[in-house]
């Protein structure tokens, strides 16, 4: 065994590899026209993911597209929870932004754990090799510690995020 994984590091890793069909996105200290330092919680109905890589100048570049649709569940703010009517609020483009950073950042810390540790839970070698195989090796070929190979990956994220 080379590393226990937490539920929360796994939950990072898995919004990467879109291993996941259900869940909830928190969005903390939100302000906008709506709401003042309210948290807000995203129930996650839908996922979409895909993965295109090409490569420039050798160096692969793995583009992740992440499709969400989630539906505001819960609101807490200042005073406590808002319990009526929640289905109702409309969810501005402030707040959808901030879920697709959210998204984002997680992505990216899931990502840092497997860089660290060498571990490619979300099989990115299957992935690019699958990609291109002849490309890959050559790419491999060119590393010093060929197990180190997704510190030398270019990772890109768009997320695309939608309300029910």
């Amino acid at each position: 065994m080379k590393l226990f994984l937490s539920g929360k590091d796994m939950k990072k890793i898995n919004i990467m590899r879109g291993n996941f069909s259900t869940g909830s996105i928190e969005i903390k200290n939100f302000t906008d026209n709506d709401f003042t330092n309210a948290n807000l919680t995203f129930e996650i109905f839908e996922r979409d993911i895909g993965f295109k890589v090409n490569y420039e100048n050798g160096v692969p570049i793995v583009h992740i597209n992440l499709g969400l649709t989630l539906r505001l569940s819960e609101v807490e703010d200042e005073k406590g929870p808002i319990k009526e009517n929640i289905e109702f609020f409309v969810v501005s483009e402030d707040a959808l932004k901030a879920v697709e950073k959210k998204a984002k950042t997680v992505m990216a810390e899931g990502l840092e754990i497997m860089r660290e540790n060498q571990l490619d839970v979300a099989d990115f070698y299957t992935i690019l090799s699958n990609a291109g195989r002849a490309k890959f090796l050559k790419f491999l070929d060119g590393l010093e510690d060929k197990e180190d190979y997704l510190n030398h990956i270019v990772f890109k994220a768009a997320v695309d995020v939608s309300t029910k």
